[in-house]
């Protein structure tokens, strides 16, 4: 599937996205680094901006119920990862660089829980925000439920009927 199709699912809301996409992929294959396309889709997947918190699949459309992502770098310093199924957050992985506070949206469908190397401090800001006290290096593991989930990256599997070789049509 092309981007151009996928862009397409989103209706006129994807206007902007589509017009980026025209005017920043070579030939319709090569995306161009740092293009505002592609800062499009990381945003999708995580946004940040200094003193606000970091969102994980803030604007993840429904039509991808699954989405991964790994070592994305935000604002403040630090390193996330995270994994959607089934159109649900299913834990988010947060690692600092330089220390300090973090304030995080894991989008997260329950109580959140944090889990690390040591007891890392979890605060309800509300509004869905939590801060974790992270020092340089750590990193914690936000997820749901009464079982530390083992994260693990790889990539989502392709849906049936809406993807083909390469971004050809056959």
């Amino acid at each position: 599937m092309t981007y151009e199709k996928v862009l397409g699912e989103f209706g006129p809301d994807a206007k902007q996205l589509r017009a980026a996409y025209r005017q920043f992929v070579s030939a319709g294959v090569e995306q161009k680094p740092a293009s505002p396309f592609s800062q499009a889709f990381r945003v999708m997947l995580v946004g940040s901006e200094m003193q606000a918190a970091i969102r994980v699949f803030p604007a993840v459309p429904d039509q991808w119920p699954n989405a991964v992502f790994h070592n994305l770098r935000t604002a403040g310093a630090f390193l996330v990862s995270a994994v959607r199924k089934g159109g649900r957050t299913q834990w988010v992985r947060v690692q600092s660089l330089a220390g300090g506070p973090c304030r995080v949206k894991p989008n997260l469908p329950g109580p959140v829980r944090a889990a690390g190397k040591r007891e890392v401090s979890l605060r309800d800001l509300g509004g869905g925000v939590y801060e974790l006290d992270l020092r340089q290096g750590e990193e914690a593991l936000l997820y749901c439920g009464g079982t530390i989930p083992q994260p693990m990256v790889a990539p989502s599997p392709a849906q049936e009927g809406k993807c083909n070789r390469y971004g050809l049509d056959k």
